[in-house]
């Protein structure tokens, strides 16, 4: 993970086994299809937004939701940029994800992630997700233990905007 400018940049490797295939249900942008095959989730609770949900397939479709309130909002667009990689045994995404700022929510609910970047003080939570389906075995992995569904903010890990100084001359 890292951030740059206003943009917040994940790079996700999904390793397998080299006698598995990925299993791709979409291929195109909202597909509900998506979660019946191999996907990774990304899932962000800012300062300001209940959590966004983004929903990738190692073809490169995207899903994003927002969860405000107790409700789930398709027509939002996260407005990320997603780039993927199929190899014999793994496969990897790379996703750029547009901040928008702490006001966006009230000037287009329905566009961009709202928040100011995160801090020590005011930090976001996230989480990383990952579902594998073979045959019909699901197999689910999180980066933050979640025990069940990924749709637990409240087992998210922290996320915090680390300051890089220059050294002293």
């Amino acid at each position: 993970a890292g951030w740059a400018d206003n943009n917040l940049y994940f790079g996700i490797y999904c390793k397998d086994r080299e006698e598995d295939t990925v299993n791709i249900t979409a291929t195109k942008e909202d597909q509900p299809s998506i979660w019946e095959g191999d996907v990774v989730e990304i899932l962000i609770e800012t300062q300001v937004h209940s959590y966004y949900q983004l929903a990738i397939s190692p073809a490169g479709a995207l899903t994003d939701l927002s969860h405000e309130d107790g409700k789930l909002e398709f027509a939002w667009s996260s407005n990320a940029q997603v780039a993927t990689h199929i190899g014999d045994d793994y496969w990897s995404a790379e996703v750029r994800i547009p901040i928008a700022g702490k006001d966006r929510r009230d000037v287009d609910p329905f566009d961009g992630v709202a928040g100011f970047k995160p801090t020590h003080d005011y930090p976001w939570y996230f989480n990383i997700c990952r579902q594998r389906v073979r045959a019909d075995e699901r197999h689910t992995m999180s980066f933050s233990p979640t025990y069940g569904g990924f749709q637990k903010p409240d087992r998210f890990g922290k996320l915090i905007r680390h300051h890089l100084k220059e050294p002293r001359k």
